[in-house]
């Protein structure tokens, strides 16, 4: 089965502000005799502005599973924001988010998070890496913890960056990056990164928030981590076509002495049109890890689908995908996918 469901929504405004896309969900699976499943889902944000300020992506979020004899997940999620300026002032990418996860017999992790910001100036003002920081976990029958962060920061230019375009395009703040750390004895970080952008437009249209960012992470005798991210986008269009939120992300992390993940990802897209065509959910995917003494992780991935039309024609669920995954001693995956239309 190569796609359970694509669904694409496209918004197209004035001649100085047009959005190709809004919302592009795809969901991709093969299933052959070693049971591969190459995308899960990919939600992609597109938006193109006037010749002086063109934002090719806003944000493509891509999940990728290959499962194979030795149960290897090579993606669980990336995300990567680009940002093209005029000839003066180019910013290639504002920040990408890859997130790496390897399990085999002896369940490592590589990589939970390696966030990385690119800015490229003129020919006097060059900024190759603002920050950069990796995340590595490695996990076997010892639960050994070989790094918890390293960051890196190559800054040759201001750290904040502010944009005034004319009356009817203004961006109050492009980036906005903080990081704070305080080691006691405990070992306590309460903020490893803090990204913020923000962007206003005209009267007609409004974007609040392009995408904010917020890593926490506090490590106490019980190693509990609140935070990982949230990132939220929000749109608000005229009276007659309100999107109050593109996308959601929140992930949340809270381990005690059982080692506990509540939920690792939640996308939610939320869309209300006029009276006659109410969408109450585009696309709600989460993710939830249990992980305590015998390496039991519940659900993987559960992606739900809701749609409400009009009075005439109501169709509840598009699509529904859970996958579930129970691993004890004997590594045992109850159930690999479980589709409901």
């Amino acid at each position: 089965m190569h796609t359970i469901a694509s669904l694409e929504i496209s918004y197209l405004g004035d001649a100085h502000f047009t959005m190709h896309t809004i919302a592009s969900l795809e969901t991709s699976y093969l299933d052959d005799a070693h049971l591969i499943m190459h995308t899960i889902a990919s939600p992609e944000i597109s938006y193109l502005d006037d010749a002086h300020l063109t934002m090719h992506t806003i944000a493509s979020l891509e999940i990728s599973y290959l499962g194979d004899a030795h149960l290897t997940m090579h993606t669980i999620a990336s995300l990567e924001i680009s940002y093209l300026d005029d000839a003066q002032l180019t910013m290639h990418t504002i920040a990408s988010l890859e997130i790496s996860y390897l399990d085999d017999a002896h369940l490592t992790m590589h990589t939970i998070a390696s966030l990385e910001i690119s800015y490229l100036g003129d020919a006097h003002l060059a900024m190759h890496t603002i920050a950069s920081l990796e995340i590595s976990y490695l996990d076997d029958a010892h639960l050994t913890m070989h790094t918890i962060a390293s960051l890196e920061i190559s800054y040759r230019a201001s750290l904040e960056i502010s944009y005034l375009g004319n009356a009817h395009l203004t961006m109050h703040t492009i980036a906005s990056l903080e990081i704070s750390y305080l080691d006691d004895a405990h070992l306590t970080m309460h903020t490893i990164a803090s990204l913020e952008i923000s962007y206003l437009d005209d009267a007609h249209l409004t974007i609040h928030t392009i995408a904010s960012l917020e890593i926490s992470y506090l490590g106490d005798a019980h190693l509990t981590i609140h935070t990982f991210a949230s990132l939220e986008i929000s749109y608000l269009d005229d009276a007659h076509l309100t999107m109050h939120t593109i996308a959601s992300l929140e992930m949340s992390y809270l381990g005690d002495a059982q080692l506990t993940m509540h939920t690792i990802a939640s996308p939610e897209i939320s869309y209300l049109g006029d009276a006659h065509l109410t969408m109450h959910t585009i696309a709600s995917l989460e993710i939830s890890y249990q992980n305590d003494a015998h390496l039991t992780k519940y659900t993987i991935a559960s992606l739900e689908i809701s749609y409400l039309g009009d009075a005439h024609r109501t169709m509840h669920t598009i699509a529904s995908l859970e996958i579930s995954y129970l691993g004890d001693a004997h590594f045992t995956m109850h159930t690999i996918a479980s589709l409901e239309i």
